[in-house]
């Protein structure tokens, strides 16, 4: 019996079992990124207060949906549905409990939104360069840039994930081009597209995502019908929040969501614009009584940095251009826009973090 047994191992061994692989530097990031954010909220005690402005927009919003308000028709929100509509299960939960707890799940929530975006960071660099993953997933999972959006209900922490999942998804339908059916290639792309239509649904400025991908798919992806899946699931996700949105008057949410953003006061120079570049660093407003200089200089010498890493990437690493024109893209926006808080730059973090792990850690050319 016991022969028998020793066979029947030893036949088994013939197949040995495959375990699945712990990433000691991915539960790392994930760690320390979940740990800068939500640390902060518990040593203040502040986990369930007042923390911000938009915050309590959101959450109002989301909590009159519950109810049965329509926004754009019952109330004015200058956003697309879709930050309304991620809460529900939040507003939720305060009709059983309180608007306290309620508050308090969803900065945690958020905390752990931010985690995985650095450690998902990571992870899209991984196979490509080690050293740069973990460049790019640590500086995201400690910098402060995107630490401080990413601890109460803030429309970038959203739009960041979203990136990274989409490019993700890419990379997996890339990686599944060779020996794999064609139904699991077209099902990732569609879902690649799906996620960037859903961030769509949340703020407009995911539009700089959707198109850069758009035209790297256009460019990369064969057979054509590849890029129609990706198309129709791009248009997919963005329905769910637009037609929840339009259901409530088109010239109203047209009037909300685009005419009051665009109508918003714009700064006088182009030194006061360059200034919110600042946040890159985390020390915007260094000395307020001395005027905008020090941001100013801040914000010139962040630009220069990333120019330098733009540069480097686009030489150094051609199948991530796609990357430096996202990033550019993005920062440009921040830029012209008409107003500039201090959360704005949060959702450029993800392809600025990568940019800079490629730059400082990445393999040089072949």
């Amino acid at each position: 019996m016991l022969l028998g047994r020793s066979r029947s191992r030893a036949a088994a061994g013939d197949r040995p079992r495959r375990a699945v692989p712990r990433d000691g530097w991915f539960l790392l990031v994930l760690a320390v990124g979940f740990a800068v954010r939500l640390g902060p909220l518990l040593a203040a005690g502040r986990l369930g207060g007042v923390l911000e402005y938009d915050d309590g927009v959101y959450y109002s919003a989301s909590a009159a949906v519950l109810q049965g308000s329509w926004p754009y028709r019952d109330f004015v929100f200058v956003h697309p549905p879709g930050v309304a509509l991620l809460l529900l299960p939040v507003t939720w939960l305060a009709t059983v409990t309180s608007d306290t707890v309620a508050l308090a799940t969803a900065r945690v929530l958020v905390c752990a939104t931010g985690a995985l975006t650095a450690a998902l960071t990571y992870r899209y660099l991984r196979d490509r360069s080690r050293p740069a993953a973990v460049v790019a997933g640590l500086l995201y999972a400690v910098w402060r840039l995107p630490a401080r959006a990413e601890h109460t209900i803030l429309l970038e922490p959203v739009l960041a994930l979203a990136l990274v999942v989409a490019l993700l998804l890419l990379d997996g339908a890339r990686r599944a081009a060779d020996g794999v059916p064609p139904g699991r290639r077209l099902r990732l792309l569609a879902a690649s597209g799906a996620v960037m239509g859903l961030s769509l649904g949340v703020k407009v400025w995911a539009a700089a995502g959707c198109l850069v991908l758009l035209v790297h798919v256009l460019r990369s992806v064969r057979p054509r019908d590849g890029v129609t899946a990706w198309v129709v699931g791009l248009a997919a996700g963005a329905a769910v929040p637009y037609g929840f949105g339009l259901l409530a008057g088109t010239r109203a949410f047209v009037a909300q969501v685009v005419g009051l953003q665009v109508g918003r006061e714009a700064p006088d120079s182009v030194a006061e614009r360059v200034s919110r570049l600042a946040d890159l660093a985390g020390l915007g407003g260094l000395d307020p009584v001395a005027g905008r200089l020090p941001d100013l200089w801040l914000g010139l010498g962040c630009l220069a940095v990333l120019a330098a890493c733009c540069v480097r990437v686009a030489r150094r690493h051609p199948a991530e251009r796609h990357l430096v024109a996202l990033g550019v893209l993005q920062v440009a926006m921040v830029l012209l826009a008409p107003a500039s808080w201090y959360h704005y730059l949060a959702f450029a973090a993800p392809v600025l973090a990568v940019l800079v792990g490629l730059a400082v850690a990445g393999p040089p050319a072949a």
